[in-house]
């Protein structure tokens, strides 16, 4: 078994045959694994490019990064090696190097007439991207790095609850709560066009815990961030399996998504999935005690200002600075 024990993957397409969305996982290594999920712009990059199948340009921006990023972890034998201890803001450049160079190098190969955007709005090749890297740090010790641009997020979930480690690139910089009440514009994006920037956050624990990356379309239709961890916790409760924990997510996320979703997870340091859910339970037992009805309660009689209550209360874990 290696540094993760064991994944799920939710990768699900609004409309067949036109996902913006890509998932990338390599996990199987002893020393490090990493998840990741890139969300193509379809707006910015729908213009369709013939020489690589009529996708999007928002399509090809997100699995050619997803191969970039594959590229850069198995050319340095990361899982079996790890990462030497470097710091997080050397990887981050690494991969912004790496990134801008490859989308420039396909964007050289596309006829010119093909790149020449009537507005100014549009760009090349543009993705978020949202990707954790888990490190062995020394005995019974991991090193959780997130990396991210735009909206897509990472997330560090310990038995305490669920920590969102990224920030959404987002001009204004409204919170996640906030974010849902507007269509914020985004002010970071990978793209071929101009520089961008690959944040990072770090953290180290001793503890079992389970890490994830997703798309916005994960959280983005939910009325608060909050029911993303109610329904994580409830659906690993009441599941039989890995499996049948993966394919409920699929189903309670697209009932509510009006967009492709894909949410990578990854369960560290538990010995089998009986032992995940008893970790889990008290977690959950808490959340329904403090969140639950006082949630159903504001959203039924529509009282803003006790879901933005709610949510001040929760934000205060689920927005701590982590180290």
């Amino acid at each position: 078994m290696g540094i993760v024990t064991f994944t799920l993957c939710v990768c699900e397409e609004k409309h067949a045959q036109k996902s913006e969305d890509a998932p990338l996982r390599l996990t199987c290594g002893e020393r490090a694994g990493m998840i990741a999920c890139m969300d193509g712009c379809g707006g910015s990059g729908a213009r369709r490019y013939p020489r690589f199948g009529d996708w999007t340009g928002a399509r090809v921006s997100a699995w050619l990064i997803g191969n970039t990023l594959a590229d850069w972890f198995l050319a340095g034998d990361m899982g079996a090696r790890g990462t030497g201890g470097a710091a997080p803001e050397a990887l981050a450049e690494q991969l912004e190097t790496l990134l801008s160079s490859r989308l420039r190098e396909v964007k050289a190969q596309i006829p010119p007439e093909d790149t020449a955007f009537p507005s100014r709005l549009s760009k090349t090749l543009p993705s978020t991207l949202a990707a954790v890297l888990v490190e062995a740090a020394g005995r019974n010790r991991c090193r959780i790095c997130s990396f991210w641009a735009g909206d897509s997020r990472t997330y560090f979930f310990p038995v305490s609850g669920l920590r969102q480690t990224s920030r959404d690139d987002i001009r204004g910089g409204a919170d996640p709560f906030d974010s849902l009440m507007g269509d914020g514009i985004l002010s970071n994006v990978i793209s071929a066009d101009s520089d961008f920037r690959i944040h990072w956050a770090q953290t180290f624990t001793r503890e079992p815990c389970m890490v994830l990356t997703a798309t916005d379309g994960c959280f983005s239709y939910f009325p608060s961030p909050m029911h993303l961890e109610e329904l994580l916790l409830d659906t690993l409760i009441s599941a039989e399996t890995p499996l049948d924990w993966e394919n409920t997510l699929r189903e309670e996320i697209g009932a509510v998504a009006g967009d492709d979703y894909t949410l990578q997870l990854a369960v560290m340091g538990f010995s089998n999935f009986r032992a995940l859910q008893t970790a889990y339970r008290p977690r959950r037992e808490y959340f329904r005690a403090r969140f639950t009805q006082s949630l159903r309660r504001v959203l039924e009689e529509n009282d803003s200002v006790g879901h933005r209550a709610l949510w001040m209360a929760y934000k205060q874990d689920y927005m701590a600075e982590e180290t």
